[in-house]
């Protein structure tokens, strides 16, 4: 059985008003597609946990955001939708959302990613830079 966290709740209370229906939408399509789930709060927004970081929601002024940790195992980025966090673009209603059965589909397939210990994609590290050149005079 899943756990739920108060933290999540008050997340939600807190939001603006647009965003509270999104979120709890979002949140039960996550609980229904793994009953398994476990909530915390990771950098201030809902993450959802499932033998590792799952998938993560926030709510902005304007815009809601949901994404996944392996976002590049589970989901492309929306196609022609506005830039934002996560993989779904920006929600500002529940019609920016793909259909239930579409979520749920996302959700088991990053719940499959994770209890086949499909690594994270890591980034490539970044190019060591050379020392600072001191000037002369100093």
């Amino acid at each position: 059985m899943g756990t739920r966290d108060p933290r999540v709740d008050a997340y939600i209370r807190s939001a603006a008003p647009f965003a509270r229906p999104i979120l709890r939408g979002l949140r039960a399509v996550v609980h229904d597609a793994c009953p398994g789930v476990a909530e915390t709060i990771k950098w201030r927004m809902p993450f959802f946990v499932c033998e590792g970081p799952l998938c993560f929601m926030a709510a902005f002024q304007r815009h809601c955001a949901f994404g996944f940790w392996k976002s590049s195992r589970v989901v492309r980025s929306a196609p022609g939708r506005a830039p934002a966090m996560g993989q779904l673009g920006r929600i500002a209603s529940a019609d920016d959302l793909p259909t239930r059965r579409t979520l749920l589909a996302l959700v088991r397939r990053a719940v499959r990613a994770n209890a086949t210990g499909t690594p994270s994609p890591t980034r490539g590290r970044a190019a060591r830079r050379p020392p600072p050149r001191v000037p002369a005079d100093l």
